[in-house]
């Protein structure tokens, strides 16, 4: 009878002792009190940001998710003592990575629905292909007008007269028409342009 009182109280004390948070497990732990068999064990990392559920053994008794101790008696915890105060900072770098790898994705959207800025090369400009065009035409006409003011020039010459703001004028329009065809005109950016033939105007030139 004594040694039955004995026993009763040996169990009554295992149970409680199962019962508390952080028990490891070892030989006397009832077989009904062990972890499952088939219910595998993971770190802390293989685990990150999932809910997982405690092992239950099966009279009941919880044991943590990640090692042989017993869990908290509570239906949601799923790890001992020690695992809980590892866990915690665990979370707040994985909320941390997470948000950095959300702001840097956000960045990188926004970077790829932005309009692409042209890379200009040191020492040029971003000038618009109208613009050039306009330049093309307006250098052309000025090809004509320098080969009919070379004609006059030369008549006037032979009048005896010497105009040298003619010279002068048409040799800064022929150097910027160099300049022109040298730098933009040059097939590679612009196609080269013919002027118009101007209509007569009844005088001479």
């Amino acid at each position: 009878m004594a040694l039955d009182k004995a026993e009763r109280k040996r169990r009554r004390d295992r149970a409680v002792m199962i019962r508390q948070a952080g028990v490891p497990l070892d030989d006397s732990i009832p077989l009904d009190s062990r972890p499952p068999q088939d219910e595998p064990s993971f770190s802390l990392e293989e685990i990150g940001r999932r809910t997982v559920l405690a092992r239950v053994a099966a009279d009941g008794t919880r044991w943590c998710r990640c090692c042989d101790s017993t869990a908290a008696p509570g239906p949601t915890s799923a790890y001992c003592p020690g695992h809980v105060r590892q866990r915690n900072p665990l979370l707040k770098r994985l909320r941390r990575q997470a948000e950095r790898e959300a702001a840097e994705a956000a960045r990188a959207a926004a970077a790829a629905a932005a309009p692409i800025t042209p890379v200009v090369p040191h020492g040029m400009v971003l000038v618009s292909r109208e613009a050039l065009r306009q330049i093309g035409v307006r250098a052309a006409a000025m090809a004509t007008h320098i080969a009919r003011a070379s004609r006059h020039y030369h008549a006037l010459q032979q009048e005896g007269r010497d105009p040298v703001w003619l010279d002068n004028l048409m040799w800064s329009a022929k150097e910027l028409d160099a300049a022109i065809a040298s730098g933009i005109l040059n097939g590679d950016v612009l196609p080269p342009h013919n002027a118009r033939p101007q209509q007569a105007t009844g005088r001479s030139a």
